[in-house]
């Protein structure tokens, strides 16, 4: 099976670590650290230790995937844990663009290592 980071070298030797919680959990987490008083479906917290092999945190709304009709909640799970490990890389959607280069990424990487 493929991983993420073999098409993203910055993963390698990195550690992430990842947290499933419930929508009001997320929600007060969204509002505590990014002002925003809305559930969401993950939240991301960047490493604050520089020289550690440490990414960051990805916080999944584990509530919002069992909802996902749409598609299998395993395909979800894997595309919101894809799209929080965009985010630690640096990747965003503030704008039109940015979005655009993160969906194609996010859209690459689900194709690549079903």
């Amino acid at each position: 099976m493929d991983s993420i980071a073999q098409y993203e070298k910055e993963l390698e030797g990195k550690d992430i670590d990842v947290c499933l919680v419930g929508e009001r959990e997320i929600k007060s987490l969204n509002k505590r650290f990014f002002g925003r008083d809305t559930v969401t479906d993950v939240l991301t917290f960047h490493s604050e230790f520089a020289l550690l092999p440490y990414l960051g945190e990805i916080v999944i709304n584990i509530e919002s995937i069992m909802k996902e009709r749409d598609s299998g909640n395993l395909e979800e799970l894997n595309r919101v844990f894809i799209h929080g490990v965009l985010h630690l890389l640096g990747f965003d959607h503030i704008n039109t663009e940015a979005g655009k280069q993160m969906s194609d990424k996010e859209s690459f990487l689900l194709k690549n290592l079903n």
